[in-house]
């Protein structure tokens, strides 16, 4: 059965308070909850609800490039903000994976295949190569917004895309063809 705190003042040396307290330790250290309740009520934050506010300001407040360092030199990944070059691909790559036992070490001459897998939960694609190479792909139009049938105000992305000239049909710029196509015939 559970142990019912005092209302005792902090601190307080009611063995039934220092039995409750001795439980909530042992929360706070290893549930994989975010917070656990004290003896008055109040809500605070366990280790794993710390981690996770820790690395989301980290993500906050963007990417820490490892200057000097890629996968080709080895290095040491400490933070989850912290990106590192491969170079075999111009991609920098995250680490997602855990930092629960210590900093993510990158072997020299090492790829991020080599090093933990590309997937959630291991390396991710996070420099501007992964959207090159989606934006070539034949639907990379689709990821600025672009619909066929749309119509676009004058000026954007759209509009320019959506822009046709009388080559675009394979008709050859000649007076005759121009006239011919203002005419209407």
């Amino acid at each position: 059965m559970a142990t019912q705190p005092t209302q005792d003042a902090v601190p307080s040396e009611s063995p039934r308070d220092l039995k409750f307290n001795a439980g909530k330790i042992d929360e706070f250290v290893t549930s994989q909850g975010w917070t656990y309740t004290d003896r008055f009520g109040q809500k605070h934050y366990t280790i794993e609800g710390i981690n996770y506010l820790s690395q989301q300001a980290m993500a906050a407040y963007g990417y820490v490039i490892l200057t000097g360092k890629t996968f080709t030199t080895g290095a040491t990944i400490n933070n989850p903000n912290e990106v590192l070059l491969n170079t075999a691909d111009g991609e920098y790559y995250k680490w997602t994976g855990s930092f629960a036992s210590g900093p993510k070490v990158v072997p020299a001459n090492s790829t991020p295949a080599s090093t933990g897998g590309i997937a959630p939960g291991a390396w991710i694609g996070v420099g501007d190569a992964s959207l090159r190479s989606a934006l070539a792909a034949s639907s990379g139009a689709g990821l600025v917004g672009i619909s066929v049938g749309s119509v676009y105000p004058a000026g954007t992305v759209g509009s320019a895309i959506q822009y046709r000239t009388p080559q675009m049909y394979g008709i050859e710029p000649s007076t005759t063809n121009i006239i011919g196509l203002r005419s209407g015939c």
